[in-house]
Protein backbone atom coordinates (compact mmCIF):
# COMPACT_ATOMS: atom_id res chain seq x y z
CA UNK A 1 0.00 0.00 0.00
CA UNK A 2 1.15 3.51 -0.78
CA UNK A 3 0.59 6.26 1.89
CA UNK A 4 0.19 8.76 -0.44
CA UNK A 5 -3.20 9.06 -1.73
CA UNK A 6 -4.78 6.46 0.87
CA UNK A 7 -8.28 7.45 1.64
CA UNK A 8 -9.64 5.93 4.59
CA UNK A 9 -13.20 4.29 2.75
CA UNK A 10 -15.21 5.35 5.78
CA UNK A 11 -13.90 8.05 7.85
CA UNK A 12 -14.94 8.93 11.45
CA UNK A 13 -16.19 12.23 10.83
CA UNK A 14 -19.27 10.84 8.22
CA UNK A 15 -19.98 8.21 11.50
CA UNK A 16 -20.45 10.61 13.55
CA UNK A 17 -22.93 12.86 11.38
CA UNK A 18 -25.13 9.80 10.96
CA UNK A 19 -24.95 9.18 15.01
CA UNK A 20 -26.07 12.67 16.41
CA UNK A 21 -27.45 15.47 15.00
CA UNK A 22 -24.90 18.01 15.89
CA UNK A 23 -22.73 17.18 12.81
CA UNK A 24 -19.06 18.01 14.72
CA UNK A 25 -16.58 15.48 15.96
CA UNK A 26 -16.81 14.30 19.74
CA UNK A 27 -13.81 15.39 21.56
CA UNK A 28 -13.20 15.67 25.24
CA UNK A 29 -13.99 19.30 25.12
CA UNK A 30 -17.15 18.27 24.56
CA UNK A 31 -18.66 16.40 26.92
CA UNK A 32 -22.43 16.53 25.82
CA UNK A 33 -21.22 14.62 22.55
CA UNK A 34 -20.64 11.84 24.94
CA UNK A 35 -23.82 11.79 25.79
CA UNK A 36 -25.80 12.09 22.59
CA UNK A 37 -23.72 9.62 21.06
CA UNK A 38 -23.56 6.40 23.25
CA UNK A 39 -27.27 6.85 24.92
CA UNK A 40 -28.82 4.88 22.29
CA UNK A 41 -27.66 1.25 23.41
CA UNK A 42 -24.45 1.09 25.73
CA UNK A 43 -26.76 0.91 28.84
CA UNK A 44 -28.38 -2.03 27.53
CA UNK A 45 -26.79 -4.42 29.78
CA UNK A 46 -27.48 -8.48 28.79
CA UNK A 47 -30.19 -10.23 30.56
CA UNK A 48 -29.10 -10.95 33.91
CA UNK A 49 -26.13 -9.33 34.32
CA UNK A 50 -27.58 -5.83 35.97
CA UNK A 51 -29.31 -7.87 38.62
CA UNK A 52 -26.03 -9.73 39.40
CA UNK A 53 -23.83 -6.30 39.65
CA UNK A 54 -26.70 -4.87 41.62
CA UNK A 55 -26.21 -7.57 44.15
CA UNK A 56 -22.43 -7.23 44.65
CA UNK A 57 -22.39 -3.40 44.36
CA UNK A 58 -25.46 -2.33 46.55
CA UNK A 59 -22.62 -2.40 49.42
CA UNK A 60 -21.31 1.15 49.28
CA UNK A 61 -17.99 -0.92 51.17
CA UNK A 62 -17.43 -2.90 47.97
CA UNK A 63 -18.77 -0.25 45.74
CA UNK A 64 -15.69 2.65 46.74
CA UNK A 65 -13.56 -0.31 47.29
CA UNK A 66 -13.29 -1.20 43.43
CA UNK A 67 -12.98 2.35 42.46
CA UNK A 68 -10.75 2.90 45.10
CA UNK A 69 -11.96 5.32 47.16
CA UNK A 70 -11.70 3.29 50.66
CA UNK A 71 -9.02 1.31 51.88
CA UNK A 72 -10.32 -1.99 51.62
CA UNK A 73 -7.73 -4.81 50.27
CA UNK A 74 -8.27 -6.92 47.42
CA UNK A 75 -9.10 -10.23 49.65
CA UNK A 76 -12.05 -8.06 50.83
CA UNK A 77 -13.37 -7.54 47.29
CA UNK A 78 -12.65 -11.24 46.22
CA UNK A 79 -14.72 -12.49 49.33
CA UNK A 80 -17.21 -10.36 47.60
CA UNK A 81 -17.05 -11.75 44.24
CA UNK A 82 -14.63 -9.36 42.57
CA UNK A 83 -10.98 -10.22 41.76
CA UNK A 84 -8.81 -7.65 40.75
CA UNK A 85 -6.44 -7.85 37.79
CA UNK A 86 -4.83 -4.26 38.02
CA UNK A 87 -5.60 -2.64 41.48
CA UNK A 88 -4.00 0.71 39.44
CA UNK A 89 -6.75 0.85 36.90
CA UNK A 90 -9.53 -1.30 38.67
CA UNK A 91 -10.26 -3.50 35.76
CA UNK A 92 -11.51 -7.22 37.64
CA UNK A 93 -13.77 -9.89 36.75
CA UNK A 94 -16.45 -11.65 38.57
CA UNK A 95 -16.38 -15.56 39.03
CA UNK A 96 -20.48 -14.93 38.91
CA UNK A 97 -20.43 -13.66 35.69
CA UNK A 98 -17.15 -15.32 33.70
CA UNK A 99 -18.42 -14.18 30.03
CA UNK A 100 -17.25 -10.25 31.67
CA UNK A 101 -14.48 -8.05 32.87
CA UNK A 102 -15.25 -5.08 34.60
CA UNK A 103 -13.42 -1.72 34.67
CA UNK A 104 -13.02 1.50 36.39
CA UNK A 105 -11.46 4.79 35.56
CA UNK A 106 -7.92 5.00 36.67
CA UNK A 107 -7.07 5.67 40.35
CA UNK A 108 -4.45 8.09 41.39
CA UNK A 109 -3.08 11.18 40.25
CA UNK A 110 -4.74 10.31 36.61
CA UNK A 111 -8.30 10.01 37.69
CA UNK A 112 -8.17 13.72 38.96
CA UNK A 113 -7.00 14.74 35.51
CA UNK A 114 -9.48 12.42 33.48
CA UNK A 115 -12.54 12.34 34.40
CA UNK A 116 -14.34 10.66 31.55
CA UNK A 117 -11.45 8.26 30.71
CA UNK A 118 -12.92 4.95 31.38
CA UNK A 119 -16.63 6.05 29.54
CA UNK A 120 -14.06 6.88 26.47
CA UNK A 121 -13.88 3.05 25.95
CA UNK A 122 -17.68 2.51 25.08
CA UNK A 123 -17.17 5.87 22.11
CA UNK A 124 -14.78 4.06 20.78
CA UNK A 125 -15.88 0.57 21.14
CA UNK A 126 -18.75 2.35 18.58
CA UNK A 127 -16.73 4.33 16.44
CA UNK A 128 -14.55 1.02 15.50
CA UNK A 129 -17.62 -1.25 15.12
CA UNK A 130 -19.09 0.74 13.13
CA UNK A 131 -16.15 1.09 10.68
CA UNK A 132 -15.66 -2.91 10.92
CA UNK A 133 -19.13 -3.02 9.47
CA UNK A 134 -18.75 -0.35 6.98
CA UNK A 135 -15.62 -2.06 5.77
CA UNK A 136 -17.37 -5.22 5.92
CA UNK A 137 -13.85 -6.48 7.90
CA UNK A 138 -14.88 -10.05 8.97
CA UNK A 139 -11.64 -10.51 10.80
CA UNK A 140 -11.54 -8.12 12.82
CA UNK A 141 -13.56 -7.95 16.44
CA UNK A 142 -14.49 -4.95 18.48
CA UNK A 143 -15.96 -6.57 21.91
CA UNK A 144 -19.24 -5.29 23.14
CA UNK A 145 -18.99 -2.63 26.25
CA UNK A 146 -21.51 -1.18 28.13
CA UNK A 147 -22.00 1.03 30.54
CA UNK A 148 -23.34 0.17 34.29
CA UNK A 149 -24.10 3.14 36.62
CA UNK A 150 -23.13 2.45 40.26
CA UNK A 151 -25.80 2.19 42.98
CA UNK A 152 -26.24 5.35 45.27
CA UNK A 153 -23.94 7.43 42.90
CA UNK A 154 -25.08 10.31 40.84
CA UNK A 155 -26.35 10.77 37.48
CA UNK A 156 -23.50 12.19 36.34
CA UNK A 157 -22.15 10.60 33.23
CA UNK A 158 -17.44 10.56 34.60
CA UNK A 159 -15.16 7.45 35.67
CA UNK A 160 -16.71 7.80 39.55
CA UNK A 161 -20.22 6.85 39.10
CA UNK A 162 -20.00 4.63 36.27
CA UNK A 163 -17.78 1.40 35.50
CA UNK A 164 -17.28 -0.38 32.01
CA UNK A 165 -18.71 -4.09 31.61
CA UNK A 166 -16.87 -5.81 28.86
CA UNK A 167 -17.14 -8.75 26.76
CA UNK A 168 -14.65 -11.19 27.52
CA UNK A 169 -13.08 -12.80 24.19
CA UNK A 170 -11.67 -16.18 23.70
CA UNK A 171 -7.52 -14.45 23.20
CA UNK A 172 -4.33 -16.17 23.05
CA UNK A 173 -1.37 -15.50 25.65
CA UNK A 174 0.35 -12.34 25.08
CA UNK A 175 3.58 -14.06 23.89
CA UNK A 176 1.70 -16.34 21.47
CA UNK A 177 0.20 -12.92 20.61
CA UNK A 178 3.17 -11.69 19.12
CA UNK A 179 4.29 -14.30 17.10
CA UNK A 180 0.64 -14.42 15.46
CA UNK A 181 0.68 -10.83 14.74
CA UNK A 182 3.96 -10.38 13.15
CA UNK A 183 2.97 -13.52 10.73
CA UNK A 184 -0.54 -12.38 10.16
CA UNK A 185 -2.21 -13.55 6.62
CA UNK A 186 -2.40 -10.86 3.93
CA UNK A 187 -6.07 -10.92 3.97
CA UNK A 188 -6.08 -10.47 7.65
CA UNK A 189 -3.53 -7.66 8.00
CA UNK A 190 -5.44 -6.06 5.44
CA UNK A 191 -8.96 -5.82 7.12
CA UNK A 192 -6.70 -4.76 10.46
CA UNK A 193 -5.20 -2.25 8.35
CA UNK A 194 -7.83 -0.57 6.98
CA UNK A 195 -9.75 -0.45 10.31
CA UNK A 196 -7.05 0.45 12.44
CA UNK A 197 -5.96 3.63 9.64
CA UNK A 198 -9.41 5.08 9.35
CA UNK A 199 -10.18 4.81 13.08
CA UNK A 200 -6.56 6.76 13.27
CA UNK A 201 -5.98 4.07 16.39
CA UNK A 202 -3.94 6.14 18.80
CA UNK A 203 -2.42 3.14 21.14
CA UNK A 204 -1.65 0.87 18.13
CA UNK A 205 0.54 -1.97 19.54
CA UNK A 206 0.47 -5.93 20.57
CA UNK A 207 -1.20 -4.68 24.19
CA UNK A 208 -4.15 -4.04 22.61
CA UNK A 209 -4.83 -6.07 19.35
CA UNK A 210 -5.20 -9.49 20.30
CA UNK A 211 -5.53 -12.84 17.95
CA UNK A 212 -8.59 -14.87 18.93
CA UNK A 213 -7.93 -18.95 19.62
CA UNK A 214 -9.47 -19.60 16.28
CA UNK A 215 -6.82 -17.91 14.69
CA UNK A 216 -8.81 -16.46 12.15
CA UNK A 217 -10.19 -13.57 13.98
CA UNK A 218 -8.07 -10.03 15.49
CA UNK A 219 -10.09 -8.04 18.45
CA UNK A 220 -9.57 -4.64 18.94
CA UNK A 221 -9.23 -4.70 22.78
CA UNK A 222 -8.40 -1.51 23.88
CA UNK A 223 -11.12 1.16 22.36
CA UNK A 224 -10.16 4.27 24.67
CA UNK A 225 -10.77 7.54 23.16
CA UNK A 226 -7.85 9.52 23.45
CA UNK A 227 -7.54 14.04 22.70
CA UNK A 228 -5.19 13.81 19.98
CA UNK A 229 -5.98 11.77 16.73
CA UNK A 230 -2.83 10.15 15.25
CA UNK A 231 -1.50 10.91 11.37
CA UNK A 232 -1.91 7.89 9.17
CA UNK A 233 2.10 8.28 8.67
CA UNK A 234 2.11 7.53 12.54
CA UNK A 235 -0.28 4.47 13.02
CA UNK A 236 1.18 2.74 9.70
CA UNK A 237 4.50 3.29 11.42
CA UNK A 238 3.06 1.70 14.56
CA UNK A 239 1.69 -1.10 12.18
CA UNK A 240 4.72 -1.89 10.75
CA UNK A 241 6.20 -2.67 14.11
CA UNK A 242 3.58 -5.47 14.93
CA UNK A 243 3.31 -6.61 11.76
CA UNK A 244 5.72 -7.83 9.40
CA UNK A 245 6.78 -4.71 7.12
CA UNK A 246 6.84 -7.00 4.21
CA UNK A 247 3.67 -8.28 4.67
CA UNK A 248 2.47 -4.45 5.09
CA UNK A 249 4.05 -3.17 1.96
CA UNK A 250 2.82 -6.42 -0.28
CA UNK A 251 -0.87 -5.14 0.55
CA UNK A 252 -3.28 -3.60 -1.71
Amino acid sequence: MKLQGYSPPYPFDTILLRKTTQGERWSWRRPLMLVLFISTNAYALPEGVQQKLDSIFCDPAVRDGFLGLNDCNTNFLKKHGIILYDNTRRHGRLPSLPGYIIKGGRHGAKAARRKRSNIGRIVGAEKLRSIVEELNATHVRIPRKWLYHLPGMPDELNDDNYVVVVEKLDIVGHKENKNFLWKLQPDVARELRDVLLTARYASLHSANIYMLRDKQTVAIVDTEEYPNTPTLEYCLRQFKKMVDPSTVDALP
